[in-house]
């Protein structure tokens, strides 16, 4: 294992600069600027295209299947993930994984980084100085041996491998401080192997110091944590476990939420989080964390617990059957979603707490023109002004719009231009498969080329159960637009009364809406199709069908000037304001991901 001083690194930096000052006249060759980058996969490669005129500028060949691409601080070498725990034809790997340095500048391969077993996910250290390459191994199986967890670390600046982090257990998710001073891996629990009279092995979480080789602390579980997070302040990590939901009482435990100072990697305080918690949410302004569970294993009253530091600052009962937690866009607080109702959560301990009755008795008392939402609530989006909220119902072509300020359901609204048979509702439960985990590999190229830490996709499979309604809104808040992927079409709505303004077909195989940064249109996605609707007539402007293949991802380029889409061969590009085509890059060997510089800063 390779010593990873961050004190060194500092040395070096000031070396650097100093050889920039005294050799400007012999600086190294500049960042490429106003390009794409496309991986490809047949051959697998990184095609290059300008983004003005969008001509192909050449193919820089790669030596295995992309998985992923995450470009550098300063834009000249883009790190490309091969045989990733999946590639981008969706194949699981054949051999261990590696990270293609690719100089943009000279357009070519000039190294590779061996890595572990199925790496899930590379990305920047927040601070831009490391990349972060987290490999989970992968257990004993026939002819293959365990190969344990690995966290590869290399410096941006040097392109060289500074440290290889080994937990030696299998890996499940890491976490790191901004500045990389503390490395979290959480590993996972292994059951007793028969064949070589190992294990059983706890879940663990291994805390790095990055100045040190071996592990500043290890901390293990009895019940394997679901999800971890740190606080705003960088003090506190929180790791939220389930427990173990059981009528019997000998048999059940209420999940936890254990908190350790990250300073040593050594637990504060656990605290007990009620039946089976659902998910845990950082608010981010109030600096609290937020924990939905039920109170018992019968009793499936919504229990709501907020800590801040390592204590508890909040206890709260909720409606019947916890279901999620929702961030209030850019308003401190957040919404808590259980089968019977909804409430605001302000981040204020003191502050009343806003209850919306969705089903049930209580949907009588919020007055004689509240609306029942007649099932689970689905997909949620706030509308602008906070005025409005519309809430997909589960199991149906139903919406609801929910009144944040009269605390009722004014109405449900049924989109699509038909019934959904049962042919339709598998044939869309097929395509799901792929297309989430296609969706999930473009919300990861988006958050990437955006600079979040956090990326989101669409999951088709029971998550929100089909049949699915995705959601965008006008910029106004005025009309909504539900996607229904089991009618392939989007429903306009009227948001003040409810009405079906129309109806747009999209395609078959509908798998995904947004809106276009400057809320000039609504972008729909389909399997062979790209639609646009603009948002001041509610007009398609724009019906895009590839001559060849599908399409494999549509998103706005970083600066949300112009939308871009992937077809089998091709990228093509639109105003982001009017829907107006701008140009078309044909040849592509198979086009998947798109990488793209991060917008200039004002």
């Amino acid at each position: 294992m390779h010593t990873f001083r961050v004190s060194r690194f500092l040395k070096i930096g000031l070396f650097f600069l100093l050889g920039v000052a005294l050799c400007a006249g012999n600086a190294a060759p500049q960042a490429p600027a106003n390009e794409l980058y496309i991986l490809t996969l047949s051959p697998p490669g990184v095609s290059v295209v300008e983004d003005k005129q969008f001509k192909l500028q050449g193919s820089i060949p790669l030596p295995q299947k992309p998985s992923h691409g995450v470009l550098a601080p300063g834009g000249r070498y883009l790190y490309v993930l091969m045989n990733g725990a999946l590639n981008l034809d969706l194949d699981l790997p054949k051999a261990a994984s590696e990270v293609a340095l690719v100089d943009l500048t000279e357009r070519k391969v000039l190294k590779t980084i061996p890595l572990g077993w199925n790496a899930s996910r590379m990305t920047l250290s927040g601070d831009g100085n490391y990349l972060l390459c987290f490999s989970p191994g992968r257990a004993a199986f026939k002819k293959n041996p365990r190969e344990p967890a690995a966290l590869t670390i290399v410096s941006t600046q040097t392109n060289e491998v500074t440290a290889t982090l080994k937990p030696g257990r299998l890996g499940k998710e890491i976490l790191t401080t901004q500045d990389v001073s503390r490395i979290f891996v959480l590993s996972r629990g292994e059951a007793l192997d028969k064949k070589t009279k190992t294990g059983p092995v706890k879940a663990a979480l291994t805390t790095f110091d990055a100045s040190a080789e071996s592990p500043l602390n290890v901390v293990e579980f009895d019940y394997e944590p679901a999800q971890m997070m740190l606080s705003k302040d960088q003090k506190w990590l929180y790791l939220m476990d389930r427990g173990n939901l059981s009528s019997k009482p000998n048999k059940h435990k209420n999940g936890s939420v254990t908190v350790v100072e990250v300073a040593t990697g050594k637990v504060s305080g656990a605290h007990d989080a009620g039946a089976q918690p659902q998910q845990m949410l950082l608010d981010e302004q109030s600096e609290e964390v937020a924990v939905l569970a039920q109170a018992a294993a019968k009793d499936q009253t919504g229990k709501l617990m907020q800590i801040r530091g390592t204590e508890v600052t909040r206890r709260m009962d909720l409606g019947k059957t916890p279901l999620f937690l929702r961030k209030a866009g850019d308003r401190p607080g957040y919404y808590a979603f259980t089968n019977e109702e909804l409430r605001f959560v302000p981040n204020q301990t003191s502050a009343e707490v806003a209850s919306i009755p969705l089903n049930g008795k209580g949907v009588g008392a919020a007055g004689p023109e509240a609306k029942s939402l007649g099932g689970m609530p689905g997909e949620t989006l706030e509308l602008p002004q906070h005025e409005r909220m519309a809430v997909a119902v589960r199991w149906s072509s139903k919406v609801a719009l929910v009144n944040l300020k009269t605390n009722r359901v004014d109405r449900t609204v049924t989109t699509g231009r038909g019934g959904v048979k049962f042919g339709q509702f598998m044939g869309a439960m097929a395509l799901s498969v792929a297309a989430s985990a296609a969706s999930y590999y473009a919300g990861y190229a988006m958050a990437q080329s955006m600079g979040s830490p956090y990326f989101y996709y669409n999951v088709y499979v029971f998550n929100p159960p089909t049949p699915n309604l995705s959601l965008a809104a006008s910029a106004d808040g005025k009309h909504l637009y539900a996607l229904n992927t089991q009618t392939n079409d989007v429903t306009i709505i009227d948001v003040a009364d409810g009405k079906v303004m129309g109806h747009v077909a999209v395609g078959g195989g509908a798998r995904r809406i947004f809106s276009a940064p400057t809320g000039k249109l609504i972008c729909a996605q389909a399997n062979g199709q790209v639609t646009l609707i603009r948002t001041d007539t509610n007009e398609r402007v724009t019906e895009f069908k590839p001559k060849k293949g599908k399409v494999h991802a549509l998103q706005a380029d970083a600066s949300g000037e112009k939308i871009l889409a992937l077809t089998e061969d091709s990228l093509v590009v639109w105003d982001a304001r009017t829907g107006e085509f701008l140009g078309e890059t044909g040849g592509l060997p198979d086009p998947r991901m798109l990488i793209q510089p991060l917008a200039a800063k004002p």
